[in-house]
């Protein structure tokens, strides 16, 4: 594999990634999207609506991924990192190590092989509250639609398993299982780089007083998510983890792990409006459901934030300005919620169902590694660092190299896109002068 000075480097599959990769393909620029993950599509595939207008999130993204995979001048090199970059703009070498699927290219994802699996782990893409098997579809919305062989678990087993093996026949007879299938390295040459590598969500088990991971009904806002998802483990049913039913009463806390020295000591951003937008959700399907969020402050940053917010409101929602202490396990799996009223100076207490955290987003585990291989700095939360948000938005120390979206700081959906199309003007104009 090769390139030239007028291909682009897009690192990251997310919407930020394949919107800046979308700019430069029907500019005519040759673009190399890279993704980790099996698939592209990253946080916003796996959201059941987008704030303020709650629109289906999948409806919006899922044509933008499949037109990555039909255009022709987008090369999308999936379940890969970038392992070297080495030159300057116009000229950067880069090489890429693909990871191994075990299951080859030309795969028709028949589902065969996944119904004959004897191997069931937790399956990250519903963030442990489901099961997947050994062999899996990284999603229901993959692209590229091919199974990825998890090996690290198939080979517990021990190898005399091989049911995919048998299973596994395309109508000319072919097998697309590949035991033997390797990692490899690829080379390319590209005249500038976008980073849009996204951002992690916290596990909040060092925040001891919500007892998250203790207790099962105690559930992030992403594990959350997926329950009211129809792509979910239940179908989009609300059910609580520990019994399967749907709770009498939900109870939202804000700010968990943000303005928190123990976690991050920024803002997030979307808290306030991504707890709004699941409570809305939650009360149009669900309108004998008690819903309370329990916030420090309501800030919104947005077109059309506010409005959430009071139709949040109009639609009975409780908002308890607060500060929560501490979580009792009750008989029957129910919460007893400690907190103190800050409006009226006293503590209290409240009975719910099912308890959500609105964790901190966080930069990417993976953000000081790429730095160093990029030659790019980072800032002391561990983003991306720009040379002058203001007068030099998207611009690293490096020229020729740009971030955008969360991979520089907290952002929502809206604004991801808008400066993943400046990054991709950005990395274009680079191409021009260089």
């Amino acid at each position: 594999m090769s390139g030239s000075k007028q291909a682009v480097l897009v690192i990251g599959g997310g919407i930020a990634g394949i919107q800046a990769a979308l700019d430069l393909a029907e500019a005519g620029q040759k673009v190399y999207l890279v993704e980790k993950e099996a698939s592209i599509g990253g946080k916003m595939s796996l959201l059941d609506k987008t704030f303020p207008t709650n629109d289906c999130s999948i409806c919006m993204e899922s044509p933008k991924m499949l037109d990555v995979l039909a255009n022709d001048n987008i090369e999308l090199l999936a379940y890969a990192e970038v392992a070297e970059v080495n030159g300057t703009v116009g000229q950067f070498s880069v090489k890429i190590a693909r990871k191994a699927r075990y299951v080859k290219d030309d795969c028709t994802a028949c589902n065969r092989c996944e119904e004959v699996c004897i191997v069931k782990v937790k399956n990250e893409l519903d963030r442990g509250i489901s099961e997947r098997k050994a062999i899996f579809l990284p999603s229901p919305y993959a692209v590229p639609r091919v199974y990825v062989l998890d090996m690290d678990n198939c080979r517990k087993y021990g190898g005399g398993c091989r049911l995919c093996v048998v299973v596994c026949r395309d109508e000319e007879g072919k097998n697309c299982i590949d035991f033997w299938q390797r990692s490899r390295t690829l080379q390319i040459e590209v005249g500038s780089i976008i980073v849009a590598t996204g951002f992690e969500t916290l596990e909040p088990t060092m925040i001891g007083e919500f007892a998250y991971g203790r207790y099962p009904n105690v559930i992030t806002s992403l594990q959350y998510e997926r329950l009211i998802n129809a792509s979910g483990p239940t179908g989009g049913h609300l059910a609580r983890p520990s019994d399967g039913q749907q709770p009498k009463s939900v109870a939202f806390i804000q700010c968990v792990g943000s303005r928190d020295l123990r976690a991050a000591r920024y803002c997030c951003k979307v808290g306030c409006m991504y707890a709004a937008k699941q409570a809305v959700v939650t009360r149009e399907h669900y309108p004998e459901v008690e819903l309370y969020i329990f916030y420090m402050d309501r800030r919104a940053y947005g077109k059309g934030h506010w409005g959430l917010y009071r139709r949040a409101e109009r639609s009975g929602i409780h908002y308890v300005r607060s500060r929560p202490a501490r979580i009792q396990l009750l008989p029957g799996g129910a919460l007893r919620l400690g907190y103190e009223d800050t409006e009226r100076g006293r503590l209290q207490e409240l009975e719910v169902d099912l308890l959500v955290l609105s964790t901190a987003l966080l930069a990417g585990e993976s953000n000081q590694r790429l730095a160093a291989t990029l030659g790019v700095g980072i800032d002391d939360e561990g983003f991306f660092a720009e040379v002058d948000p203001l007068r030099r938005p998207f611009e690293t120390a490096v020229e020729g190299i740009y971030v955008c979206g969360a991979s520089r700081q907290p952002v929502d959906i809206a604004e991801t896109v808008a400066q993943a199309s400046g990054a991709a003007a950005k990395a274009m104009l680079a191409l021009a002068t260089c």
